[in-house]
Protein backbone atom coordinates (compact mmCIF):
# COMPACT_ATOMS: atom_id res chain seq x y z
CA UNK A 1 0.00 0.00 0.00
CA UNK A 2 1.21 3.49 -1.07
CA UNK A 3 -0.10 6.02 0.78
CA UNK A 4 1.04 10.00 0.26
CA UNK A 5 0.45 12.20 3.32
CA UNK A 6 -2.42 13.80 4.12
CA UNK A 7 -4.79 11.25 6.29
CA UNK A 8 -1.82 8.86 6.56
CA UNK A 9 -2.21 8.84 10.41
CA UNK A 10 -5.33 7.29 10.18
CA UNK A 11 -4.51 5.16 7.72
CA UNK A 12 -1.60 4.06 9.09
CA UNK A 13 -3.15 2.80 12.82
CA UNK A 14 -5.85 1.07 10.57
CA UNK A 15 -3.00 -0.69 8.55
CA UNK A 16 -1.56 -1.59 11.79
CA UNK A 17 -4.71 -2.97 13.02
CA UNK A 18 -5.25 -4.68 9.91
CA UNK A 19 -1.65 -6.25 9.29
CA UNK A 20 -1.03 -4.01 5.92
CA UNK A 21 2.93 -2.98 4.83
CA UNK A 22 2.76 0.63 3.93
CA UNK A 23 5.07 2.50 2.19
CA UNK A 24 4.57 6.75 2.19
CA UNK A 25 5.54 8.68 -0.04
CA UNK A 26 5.63 12.53 1.07
CA UNK A 27 7.97 15.97 0.04
CA UNK A 28 11.73 15.67 1.95
CA UNK A 29 10.06 18.14 4.23
CA UNK A 30 7.16 15.77 5.71
CA UNK A 31 9.63 12.32 5.11
CA UNK A 32 10.68 13.38 8.69
CA UNK A 33 7.19 13.10 10.43
CA UNK A 34 5.82 9.91 8.29
CA UNK A 35 9.05 8.60 9.54
CA UNK A 36 7.43 9.03 13.49
CA UNK A 37 4.31 7.41 12.23
CA UNK A 38 6.00 4.35 11.20
CA UNK A 39 5.39 3.06 8.05
CA UNK A 40 7.49 0.18 6.54
CA UNK A 41 9.32 2.41 4.27
CA UNK A 42 9.26 6.34 3.49
CA UNK A 43 10.36 7.59 0.13
CA UNK A 44 10.57 11.37 -0.49
CA UNK A 45 9.24 12.25 -4.08
CA UNK A 46 11.67 15.27 -4.30
CA UNK A 47 14.57 12.98 -3.84
CA UNK A 48 13.95 9.27 -5.43
CA UNK A 49 10.88 8.49 -8.10
CA UNK A 50 7.96 6.08 -7.24
CA UNK A 51 9.44 2.84 -7.94
CA UNK A 52 8.06 1.20 -11.21
CA UNK A 53 8.03 -2.17 -9.77
CA UNK A 54 4.76 -2.88 -10.26
CA UNK A 55 4.97 -4.57 -6.91
CA UNK A 56 1.74 -2.50 -4.90
CA UNK A 57 -1.53 -4.37 -4.86
CA UNK A 58 -3.17 -0.61 -3.60
CA UNK A 59 -2.08 2.41 -3.36
CA UNK A 60 -3.89 5.65 -2.30
CA UNK A 61 -3.38 8.75 -3.85
CA UNK A 62 -4.63 11.81 -1.47
CA UNK A 63 -4.26 14.65 -3.12
CA UNK A 64 -3.65 14.36 -6.79
CA UNK A 65 -0.24 15.41 -7.37
CA UNK A 66 1.47 12.15 -8.56
CA UNK A 67 0.20 11.16 -12.63
CA UNK A 68 -1.79 8.59 -12.61
CA UNK A 69 0.53 6.84 -15.44
CA UNK A 70 3.70 7.01 -12.54
CA UNK A 71 1.33 5.56 -10.10
CA UNK A 72 -0.34 2.55 -12.24
CA UNK A 73 3.50 1.26 -13.32
CA UNK A 74 3.85 1.05 -9.46
CA UNK A 75 1.29 -1.17 -8.73
CA UNK A 76 0.89 -4.95 -9.24
CA UNK A 77 -0.63 -6.29 -13.05
CA UNK A 78 -4.41 -6.51 -10.79
CA UNK A 79 -3.50 -3.26 -8.66
CA UNK A 80 -5.95 -0.81 -7.43
CA UNK A 81 -5.38 2.97 -7.26
CA UNK A 82 -8.09 4.40 -5.03
CA UNK A 83 -8.12 8.59 -6.11
CA UNK A 84 -9.08 10.55 -2.76
CA UNK A 85 -9.73 14.24 -3.62
CA UNK A 86 -7.94 15.94 -6.44
CA UNK A 87 -6.08 19.27 -6.83
CA UNK A 88 -5.69 21.10 -10.25
CA UNK A 89 -8.48 21.28 -13.00
CA UNK A 90 -10.65 24.15 -13.38
CA UNK A 91 -12.62 25.84 -10.68
CA UNK A 92 -15.90 24.37 -11.27
CA UNK A 93 -14.43 20.48 -11.61
CA UNK A 94 -11.04 21.07 -9.83
CA UNK A 95 -9.24 17.14 -9.67
CA UNK A 96 -12.57 15.35 -11.49
CA UNK A 97 -11.28 15.36 -14.51
CA UNK A 98 -8.06 13.47 -13.58
CA UNK A 99 -10.48 10.54 -11.42
CA UNK A 100 -12.79 10.23 -14.32
CA UNK A 101 -9.79 9.63 -16.82
CA UNK A 102 -8.36 7.29 -14.25
CA UNK A 103 -11.45 5.24 -14.32
CA UNK A 104 -12.43 5.18 -17.66
CA UNK A 105 -8.90 4.34 -18.76
CA UNK A 106 -9.22 1.22 -16.26
CA UNK A 107 -11.80 -0.34 -18.15
CA UNK A 108 -8.93 -1.55 -20.60
CA UNK A 109 -6.73 -2.88 -18.07
CA UNK A 110 -6.59 -5.34 -15.19
CA UNK A 111 -5.54 -3.07 -12.71
CA UNK A 112 -8.32 -0.86 -11.29
CA UNK A 113 -8.99 3.13 -10.83
CA UNK A 114 -11.66 3.82 -8.45
CA UNK A 115 -12.15 7.30 -6.73
CA UNK A 116 -13.25 7.37 -3.18
CA UNK A 117 -16.57 8.85 -2.41
CA UNK A 118 -17.19 9.63 1.03
CA UNK A 119 -19.97 8.18 2.79
CA UNK A 120 -21.20 7.77 6.73
CA UNK A 121 -22.43 4.66 7.90
CA UNK A 122 -23.07 4.17 11.47
CA UNK A 123 -21.06 1.07 11.86
CA UNK A 124 -18.17 2.21 10.62
CA UNK A 125 -18.64 5.57 12.55
CA UNK A 126 -18.89 3.29 16.03
CA UNK A 127 -15.74 1.33 15.13
CA UNK A 128 -13.56 3.92 14.61
CA UNK A 129 -14.76 5.80 17.63
CA UNK A 130 -13.73 2.50 19.52
CA UNK A 131 -10.03 2.87 17.91
CA UNK A 132 -10.05 6.24 19.26
CA UNK A 133 -11.53 5.89 22.66
CA UNK A 134 -9.39 2.73 23.10
CA UNK A 135 -5.98 4.49 21.86
CA UNK A 136 -5.48 2.07 18.81
CA UNK A 137 -6.54 5.35 16.32
CA UNK A 138 -4.42 8.37 17.34
CA UNK A 139 -5.56 11.03 14.90
CA UNK A 140 -2.64 13.77 14.35
CA UNK A 141 -3.84 17.28 14.93
CA UNK A 142 -1.46 19.48 12.62
CA UNK A 143 -3.02 23.40 14.07
CA UNK A 144 -5.45 24.29 15.57
CA UNK A 145 -6.86 27.69 14.81
CA UNK A 146 -9.85 29.97 15.91
CA UNK A 147 -12.62 30.96 13.02
CA UNK A 148 -10.67 34.24 12.05
CA UNK A 149 -7.40 32.12 11.11
CA UNK A 150 -9.49 29.96 8.65
CA UNK A 151 -8.26 31.87 5.54
CA UNK A 152 -4.30 31.42 6.85
CA UNK A 153 -4.61 27.80 7.78
CA UNK A 154 -6.32 27.17 4.18
CA UNK A 155 -3.86 29.14 2.38
CA UNK A 156 -1.32 26.81 4.30
CA UNK A 157 -3.17 23.59 3.59
CA UNK A 158 -3.22 24.81 -0.18
CA UNK A 159 0.64 25.13 -0.16
CA UNK A 160 1.05 21.55 1.64
CA UNK A 161 2.67 23.46 4.75
CA UNK A 162 -0.06 21.24 7.14
CA UNK A 163 1.08 17.68 8.51
CA UNK A 164 -2.13 16.46 10.01
CA UNK A 165 -5.61 17.79 10.24
CA UNK A 166 -6.56 21.53 10.97
CA UNK A 167 -8.70 22.15 13.59
CA UNK A 168 -10.79 24.98 13.91
CA UNK A 169 -12.51 26.29 17.54
CA UNK A 170 -15.66 27.76 16.78
CA UNK A 171 -16.44 28.85 20.22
Amino acid sequence: MVLPVGSVRSLFNLRNIMGCEVVAVASSAKAKQLEGLQPDLVISYDREPLPASGDFDAIFDIGGMVPISTLRRALSPTGTLVLIGGEGGSSFAAGLGRQVGGMVSSVFSKQKVKMLVSSTRTNDLETLADYVTSGRLKPVIGWAVSLEEVPQALGALERGEVFGKVLVDIA
